[in-house]
């Protein structure tokens, strides 16, 4: 009598029991590789959410120190346009009319222009 079991060949009865027993070996070690993969799996993973943990920590301290530049940028611009002010208005040259915009310096018509565009652009 033969029987096969998977690609193997037995040929008798008194065989049949060493070739289950070889192919529960084969499953048994197959199974530790896939153990072994999964371990390996569940690592990468972790270390991949650990990462993406500090990649998030770093975006919101970057965005922090974002934030805090623009208020400084602000703050600067405005204390030179007020100092551009008080020149102004101390050496009589305060114009009112927009043409005149012109013949100002470059830095004050600079300062005047960015001054006008940030409510705008900070409005939510």
């Amino acid at each position: 009598m033969q029987l096969h079991i998977g690609e193997s060949r037995c040929d008798g009865p008194g065989d049949s029991g060493a070739e289950i027993a070889h192919s529960i070996q084969q499953a048994a070690t197959g199974t530790q590789q896939v153990s072994s993969h999964i371990v390996g799996v569940t690592a990468a993973a972790d270390e991949s959410g650990k990462t993406a943990k500090d990649v998030l920590g770093s975006t919101e301290r970057l965005t922090a120190q974002s934030e805090a530049l623009g208020g400084e940028i602000d703050r600067f611009l405005s204390r030179i346009k007020a100092a551009y002010a008080l020149q102004s208005h101390a050496s009589g040259r305060r114009s009112t009319r927009s043409n005149d915009r012109e013949s100002e310096p470059p830095c004050r018509r600079l300062i005047v222009e960015q001054s006008a565009e940030r409510p705008a652009e900070r409005s939510p």
